[in-house]
This record gives C-alpha cells, structure tokens and sequence, in this order.
C-alpha cells in the first residue's frame, strides 16, 4: 500500500485510514491517540498532523502518543534489520536514563537511523540515552 509514498504521505495514510477504520470500544479520544501513534510511527515526531486533531487531546495525551509513536519508529528500525539477534538486544530504564545494550558481535548492524530513532525515544520519555556494547548479552 506504501509503494513509492514518502514518510509523510505514509504517514498521513495511516493517520487517515486509523480515524476512518471503525474500531469497536474506542472512543473519539482513544482513536485519535491511536492515530497520532501511527502518524508518528510513520514521520518524525518533531511534525504534526492536521491540528484540528490536536484539539481533542489534553497535553499528556498528546505527549503519551508521541512516545508510543516513538517507541514503535525505534522498533521498526531496530527489527528490520532482523528479528534473528532481537532477544539478544536489551532495552531498560534505570534512574534517568533509558539503556540499549547490544552484544559487541552484533554492534555491526546497528545503523546510525536505530541510534538516531533511539536518542529520539529518549528524549520523548525525557531521559538521557545510553548505548553499551557487551560482551555479555545478557
């Protein structure tokens, strides 16, 4: 469906297709935080969609979506190089930081984008990123 769209295009698709798709349970509210999530998955968190939208919400809302959106942005970037090593990876917050720990033998395939979408998560939840290459993968 995305064939030769650009992240933006993508990700006003997704926006539009989310607010249209009649999910049950869901109110107004909860669809559009849904939607912004997936607006966001798709395009840098630092653009907005249709603000109109943006009304609905009160701040932490809007903030909560952003994360998520950021969250699933990292996720995609990190699990499209492969799904093989995932387990290995180790994601956790401790004090005021947020931790990607990546067994050393794989730090080959890690891009600039994952670390780059990882700082961008990080700055979301408000906390300092910090990437260890170990040993140990555990």
């Amino acid at each position: 469906m995305d064939w030769g769209l650009g992240a933006f295009q993508k990700a006003e698709l997704v926006f539009q297709e989310t607010i249209n798709t009649p999910l049950l349970r869901l109110t107004h509210k909860e669809r559009i935080q849904l939607a912004l999530s997936c607006y966001w998955r798709y395009c840098s968190i630092k653009y907005n969609p249709k603000m109109e939208y943006l009304t609905f919400l009160n701040n932490n809302e809007i903030f909560s979506s952003k994360q998520v959106g950021a969250a699933l942005r990292f996720s995609q970037s990190l699990t499209s190089i492969s799904t093989i090593f995932l387990e290995e990876f180790k994601l956790y917050k401790r004090g005021n930081a947020v931790f990607l720990k990546i067994p050393s033998q794989h730090q080959e395939i890690i891009s600039k984008q994952v670390t780059k979408r990882f700082k961008a998560l990080a700055r979301e939840l408000f906390l300092e990123p910090r990437v260890i290459y170990s040993n140990n993968s555990r």
